[in-house]
């Protein structure tokens, strides 16, 4: 099943709930974002681990690129952002 804003937001809740390194390893291989973050109330979330998250199943964030999870994100309204590195 395709993800839907109501599973996004659930998501959303466990990576604050159990933590971000819990929320990759289960859903990401343990790899943070790369490229993009989603921010919701000041809090920056990787895109592709939260978006493959969403699937029923839970597919891999290799499955798809970056903007994928970015454009399928904002069309249910999340900000998505390039991330920048600090220099």
């Amino acid at each position: 099943m395709n993800p839907t804003k109501e599973v996004i937001e659930n998501r959303i809740e466990e990576f604050d709930r159990d933590g971000e390194e819990r929320f990759l390893a289960r859903y990401a291989n343990g790899i943070g974002a790369k490229s993009h973050i989603m921010v919701k109330s000041g809090k920056a979330y990787p895109t592709k681990a939260l978006w493959a998250s969403a699937f029923d199943p839970p597919i891999s964030p290799r499955a798809f690129q970056s903007l994928e999870a970015v454009a399928g994100l904002q069309s249910f309204g999340f900000e998505c952002f390039h991330k920048i590195e600090p220099s």
